[in-house]
């Protein structure tokens, strides 16, 4: 059993690698020399679902491990909270410090029409719930908007892991955030809460109730991943539903019900429960396995790498008058970024992520023995006692 477990992470982590690269990607390209030919345009923009990998690799991540101690730990929920604080606030607080000192408090894009970055909005970055603002979400820390849904989906855990309990109703959730989404989405399409149309529109892919889908595909992930095929059961309503739902779509010629990012995620459940199966090496190997240990900490770091890159201008390498010379000026970049990425990245994941997890991990063993301690003393009031010298 804990062979199959240790073969899960790796996999898994190798998923992590996979997404990491994606972002990586997508915000090269978005720097120096980018007349691309359209198809090698369209990978790099595609690259920025590496986002949804992540969701659904967390999702299964998350539902793996709080089933695996709900029942051995006194206060499973309360020490999930600490694990995922330990595990997500360090690195995001060092991400707050820096780029407010690099980026400093004034008027940028993601501010609307806001003239600074208020305290409400790094507070609302410290507690994690910048998401509630289209002017918080993502203006203090770049990319922070994924960091506030992942925090919203960990909310939501303990009443998912005891309601959601096998692969049919992990298909009800994700047919409930479709139906979700998509009566949001027409409310706040024909509604908008802030009169900057282009930000509300990017606002209303980021915030949380557009991603839910995406965590459910996870879950569903999940399950493929526990439950012997034989014993895959799922309703017939459900699969009805959905059926109506993808007929929808198509005759409607409208990719309003299951947009781009759903249908990677759908497409990401399948790749994992191949690699699940085997991990072709291609994909599965030491270099993605690592990347994927440090990749929430390159997702926060590979901003800060970019923008110093561009600073001391080192983002155009190639003489622009050789053939192919964006492409090959982007993968001299994307090499250079990657590598200080991942050089910076495994510094701080030695010497903060580990570290402060640990911190964590010994936080909630310290309560689970005080916890395990009151309980034998309720069961046994006079124990002490006996053992009194």
């Amino acid at each position: 059993m804990e062979q199959v477990r240790e073969n899960k992470i790796r996999f898994v982590d190798a998923l992590r690698g996979i997404a990491i690269i994606g972002v990586l990607v997508v915000h090269c390209g978005q720097f120096g020399a980018n007349d691309f030919p359209t198809f090698v345009q369209n990978i790099i923009v595609n690259g920025a679902i590496g986002v949804q990998l992540f969701f659904v690799a967390s999702a299964f991540t998350i539902f793996l491990t709080y089933g695996n101690r709900y029942d051995k730990e006194t206060n499973p929920i309360g020490n999930f909270f600490i694990r995922r604080f330990f595990r997500i606030a360090p690195m995001y607080y060092l991400g707050i410090i820096y780029f407010l000192w690099q980026d400093g408090f004034g008027a940028r894009y993601w501010l609307g029409d806001a003239s600074h970055i208020s305290t409400w909005n790094v507070l609302s970055n410290i507690l994690f719930v910048h998401s509630i603002n289209p002017y918080w979400i993502t203006s203090v820390v770049p990319g922070g908007w994924s960091i506030a849904v992942e925090v919203s989906f960990y909310c939501l855990v303990p009443f998912l892991f005891l309601r959601i309990r096998n692969l049919n109703q992990a298909f009800v959730l994700f047919l409930f955030t479709i139906v979700l989404r998509i009566v949001l989405q027409s409310l706040f399409q024909r509604f908008p809460l802030i009169s900057f149309e282009r930000l509300w529109v990017e606002y209303l892919f980021f915030y949380p109730p557009d991603q839910f889908p995406v965590f459910a595909c996870g879950i569903i992930f999940y399950f493929l991943i526990t439950t012997p095929p034989a014993e895959w059961r799922i309703d017939p309503f459900v699969v009805f539903a959905l059926s109506l739902l993808f007929l929808a779509q198509y005759l409607t010629q409208t990719s309003f019900i299951f947009s781009a990012h759903i249908r990677f995620a759908m497409a990401f459940v399948a790749l994992g429960y191949a690699l699940s199966r085997k991990e072709f090496f291609i994909l599965v190997n030491p270099l993605t396995v690592y990347i994927g240990k440090i990749s929430y900490s390159m997702y926060l770091i590979h901003f800060a790498i970019m923008y110093w890159l561009t600073k001391f201008n080192y983002v155009d390498f190639a003489p622009s008058n050789i053939a192919y010379f964006p492409i090959v000026n982007y993968l001299l970049r994307f090499c250079c970024l990657l590598s200080l990425t991942v050089l910076v990245s495994t510094c701080t994941y030695l010497l903060i992520e580990v570290p402060l997890q640990n911190i964590g991990k010994s936080i909630v063993r310290r309560k689970e023995s005080q916890l395990r301690l009151a309980k034998a003393s309720r069961k046994h009031p006079h124990a002490e006692e006996i053992w009194q010298p």
